[in-house]
């Protein structure tokens, strides 16, 4: 700026015309929108250059060293292997592993519904469900958003007060307090 503060660099144009500055503060980013009238270019510094030296001696120094750093980069490829096939394979692996469990786990959930064998449905009372030859009851809620049994614990002050841990609500069975 002509009127003095740090050097910036040229963001933009906003919609206005206005340049948008951008600049530090220590670590921290800042900007602002100023009017080229209250700008001044500082022409960029050459940095790292050692302008003494001839270019015609420089250049086979910089071809020599780009040999160099390039020798060593196929080194590296060579001794380390970029081959990203076994990589691939070990993957493709565990993924048909996984698929194989998936299927598994999604038998045993199909097993597991009241859906599934006549013998195991259950039957809801007092807002609970109770499988056949179980005495404790599960959670109907959490069995219908979610498809997970969930026995209720017994408590409270009566006995047939029962608890759910998951979704935290209070059931009663009225046959219990019979």
């Amino acid at each position: 700026m002509k009127s003095g503060g740090p050097e910036m660099t040229v963001g933009g144009i906003n919609s206005e015309g206005k340049i948008i500055c951008e600049w530090f503060e220590g670590e921290r980013p800042r900007s602002r929108d100023c009017w080229p009238s209250q700008l001044i270019l500082i022409e960029p510094k050459a940095r790292d250059v050692d302008n003494s030296e001839d270019i015609t001696q420089r250049l086979p120094r910089a071809i020599v060293d780009l040999e160099e750093r390039l020798a060593t980069l196929e080194g590296k490829f060579e001794t380390r292997g970029y081959n990203t096939r076994p990589m691939y394979e070990v993957h493709e692996q565990k993924i048909r592993e996984l698929e194989v469990e998936i299927t598994e786990i999604k038998k045993r959930l199909a097993n597991s519904s009241p859906e599934a064998a006549p013998s195991e449905r259950m039957e809801f009372r007092d807002g609970m469900l109770w499988a056949k030859d179980d005495p404790n009851p599960f959670c109907a809620p959490c069995f219908e958003a979610s498809k997970v049994k969930l026995h209720l614990q017994s408590g409270g002050a009566n006995p047939g007060q029962r608890f759910c841990t998951n979704c935290k609500n209070w059931f009663t069975d009225r046959i219990a307090l019979r």
